[in-house]
């Protein structure tokens, strides 16, 4: 199998929010072909023998794999697994499925993005290489320290995982916490070097106003979040922000914590607001209200 001119022209860019994509990036991905994730060349093994697929990791005709149920391929993923292959990249939709290695940094030492939906069994993450990590969360998860993560999208995650999580990987600037899991974001402020922040469908949520205490955080989206009782306040003392995405977060009184930001993007969706005009809407450069 040869990585083609007319396939390297035909690259799809995906932008993977989180573990819970996984389940239908199978329906996305075309066969034959190499998507971008995270900026790594991911291939989706379709009719790849395993020999041809450790042959095109190893000539650098791409960065990793993504391996999905229902697909049909008669590759043997276990056995690239058990094999010193530079395999940066990986995505998983049903390791529970597969035999996967527990102890993931030391079967896979290149490993520098993993996805993983639906875990099942204990797997440890750690190690100096690990950049992007997606996950859903279980409680046979064990985390190391991971110095190199710098992204990090974690689905139903515990309150105590979270703050744990935070003091192994304090490097994370892009962070995504997805479902009711946390109902505090307790540990945050160990992440000094935080730029970007997703929450989504937190419904234990009641208050972000550690927050404060990340001055770096220049993207804030909010997704379904209905019951933060100091909103207003803390984004107040968010100097950076420049970003802010409100959709489906319930009711809102008015705009008044617009006053003292200086956004240059702001969308308000799907949120019911009392009184939708604010003078500080008119020096945003975008700005997106329905």
């Amino acid at each position: 199998m040869s990585w083609s001119s007319k396939s390297k022209n035909n690259y799809n860019k995906i932008d993977s929010r989180g573990a819970k994509y996984l389940k239908w990036l199978w329906k996305m991905m075309p066969l034959n072909n190499i998507e971008i994730m995270y900026g790594y060349r991911i291939l989706a093994a379709s009719t790849e023998t395993t020999s041809e697929v450790d042959a095109g990791l190893r000539g650098n005709e791409y960065d990793g794999l993504v391996y999905t149920f229902p697909f049909d391929w008669d590759g043997n993923l276990p056995l690239l697994l058990s094999k010193n292959l530079p395999l940066k990249a990986l995505a998983v939709t049903c390791p529970a499925k597969l035999h996967f290695p527990s102890d993931i940094s030391g079967k896979m030492s290149a490993l520098e993005m993993l996805l993983l939906s639906d875990v099942g069994g204990e797997i440890r993450f750690e190690g100096n290489t690990l950049r992007v990590l997606s996950i859903s969360f279980g409680p046979s998860l064990r985390f190391g320290e991971m110095p190199s993560l710098t992204t990090l999208s974690i689905d139903s995650c515990t309150s105590n995982a979270f703050r744990d999580i935070c003091t192994k990987a304090k490097n994370i600037s892009r962070l995504e916490l997805v479902g009711g899991g946390c109902a505090t974001l307790d540990g945050i402020s160990d992440l000094m070097g935080l730029r970007s922040l997703e929450l989504s469908c937190m419904n234990k949520l009641r208050s972000i106003s550690v927050l404060a205490q990340c001055p770096r955080v220049e993207e804030l989206i909010i997704y379904s979040v209905r019951n933060i009782e100091d909103f207003y306040c803390t984004l107040w003392k968010l100097p950076s922000l420049k970003i802010l995405r409100l959709i489906s977060c319930g009711e809102l009184p008015d705009f008044d914590f617009l006053e003292n930001l200086e956004l240059n993007n702001f969308v308000c969706s799907r949120t019911k607001v009392a009184s939708k005009t604010h003078p500080a809407l008119a020096r945003i450069k975008s700005v997106y209200i329905d």
